[in-house]
């Protein structure tokens, strides 16, 4: 399932902190976030090398989901350092696609690119 598939029903145009299941979220940069609200974690990847940063493909707890909407930049807030008291405010290029992943076959599929 790659981003240059025809449009499935699986592709939604937000997600909210209520929301529940595992997501594929695209921005403009080409960063793809695999994001769980409901399970309040993240995990970015980067497709630009100059673009990395240094938590990449590691699983960030998610504080706070603000925006997560196709067209708007993603919006949260995450606890990066795992200490309960430092808060990071994360906001991305606009959203362009937004995917459930039903499974975890199909999050591995868009880890891989």
């Amino acid at each position: 399932m790659n981003r240059g598939e025809a449009e499935r029903s699986d592709r939604v145009m937000s997600i909210t902190r209520e929301t529940f299941g595992t997501f594929a979220v695209v921005t403009a940069s080409g960063t793809i976030y695999i994001l769980n609200p409901q399970e309040r974690w993240v995990q970015r990847q980067s497709t630009n090398p100059d673009g990395d940063l240094r938590k990449d493909e590691t699983r960030i707890p998610l504080i706070h989901l603000v925006c997560c909407a196709v067209g708007e930049p993603l919006f949260m807030f995450l606890d990066i350092l795992r200490d309960g008291i430092t808060v990071t405010k994360r906001v991305s290029t606009p959203v362009i696609l937004i995917e459930k992943l039903d499974d975890v076959e199909a999050t591995a599929r868009w880890r891989r690119g």
